[in-house]
């Protein structure tokens, strides 16, 4: 196998300290930095798959990359020979940056380690910004170790630097004509004037009108009648005079002081005897005082709309003979209709033309009415 190293050093600008300049001061970073490596196409399915496990070094106190006390690091080219797969890529990530008590975050990114080289990551790792701490390369850190010798590989894969640029060749054979119109040309001067034509015919548009003549002379004045004589002005009566005023009445005796002891007080009053006030409407719920009517009207009990229970001997305004609505039968309805009913049998002889038949509660409400006709009662 063959390897490659990786250097660097990362230094925070902080705030010029107590020292001689007045520059900002660079202060270390601490942290530390994961090598990962990651596979790519040309993995051969007949061999071994063998890739080094993630790596992670430190930032040592300085600000320098480090493994185990030994500034840089070595890795595992990622174009070595004699693994497989023959190439891959090394995920640099890092882990818990901070410059005192500020924590860092920087971007994770890929790198190829080819064989025998040596990667400074201060330069490769691409600098953003992070609460105004920027991170800049530092000086450069002491040589690492040499690694170890590895086997002897094929020709690199990298390539290398270009050549020199070759000498300028020589001018060009000239264009072909140009296809670009040229520029237009001047106008050209004016033609003479060509001969006149023939007169024209008679116009038709009427002509201008004539002036107007002059007004007549107007008439003399007739002469101004005589103004008629003034009427004589009527004589202005005397005015009377003026009625003596008469002498000022007495003043009347003040009458006697109010009994204020029967009247009632504006605030908290205390009437007595029987106090009466205007009844308010049903379902009236505001301050205004409550009359004994309106009180038993609001808790007095109420039927139900739907299948009310009465009590007692419940009324209801009796219909016309003949009604058949859902309005209320009265026992007086019903008697009416019984009777009715039982003396449309009976013949004008007195004879029974038909049994009629009757419930308990219509023979009870007819009593005596008809006694000539025959009853059968449906119980």
């Amino acid at each position: 196998m063959q390897f490659g190293s990786v250097t660097g050093r990362f230094l925070a600008i902080v705030a010029d300290g107590a020292d001689a300049d007045l520059e900002p001061d660079l202060a270390p970073i601490t942290g530390k930095v994961r090598f990962t490596p990651s596979l790519s196409s040309g993995v051969s399915s007949d061999k071994a798959i063998i890739l080094p496990t993630p790596i992670t070094a430190d930032i040592d106190e300085e600000g320098y990359l480090s493994v185990n006390g030994v500034r840089g690091i070595t890795l595992v080219a990622t174009n070595s020979t004699g693994i497989n797969p023959s190439e891959f890529t090394y995920g640099v990530s890092f882990v818990d940056l901070r410059y005192g008590g500020l924590s860092l975050s920087y971007p994770a990114f890929n790198m190829n380690l080819p064989a025998g080289t040596t990667v400074d990551l201060s330069e490769a790792v691409p600098v953003g910004r992070s609460n105004g701490v920027a991170i800049l390369r530092g000086e450069k850190g002491d040589p690492g170790p040499a690694g170890p010798r590895g086997l002897d590989g094929s020709a690199s894969t990298v390539p290398g630097p270009a050549g020199p640029a070759g000498p300028k060749g020589d001018t060009g054979p000239a264009g072909a004509d140009s296809t670009v119109p040229g520029p237009k040309g001047d106008t050209g001067a004016t033609g003479p004037a060509g001969p006149t034509g023939p007169a024209g015919a008679a116009s038709t548009v009427a002509g201008p009108t004539g002036p107007k003549g002059d007004t007549g002379a107007t008439g003399p004045a007739g002469p101004k009648g005589d103004t008629g004589a003034q009427g004589i002005q009527g004589i202005q009566g005397v005015k009377g005079d003026t009625g003596a005023q008469g002498p000022k009445g007495d003043t009347g005796a003040t009458g006697p002081a109010p009994d204020t002891s029967t009247y009632a007080l504006l605030a908290s009053p205390a009437f007595t005897g029987t106090p009466t006030v205007p009844t308010a409407t049903a379902g009236t719920s505001t301050t205004q005082a409550a009359s004994t009517a309106f009180v038993a009207s609001a808790v007095s009990p109420k039927a139900n709309t739907a299948s009310p229970a009465f009590t007692g001997t419940p009324t209801a305004p009796t219909a016309t003979a003949g009604t058949s609505t859902t309005q209320v039968a009265t026992t007086a309805f019903a008697g009416t209709a019984a009777a009715n009913a039982a003396a449309s049998k009976i013949g004008s002889d007195g004879t029974i033309t038909q049994v009629v038949a009757l419930t308990q509660a219509a023979y009870n409400a007819l009593g005596t009415k008809v006694a000539t006709t025959l009853y059968v009662i449906n119980g």
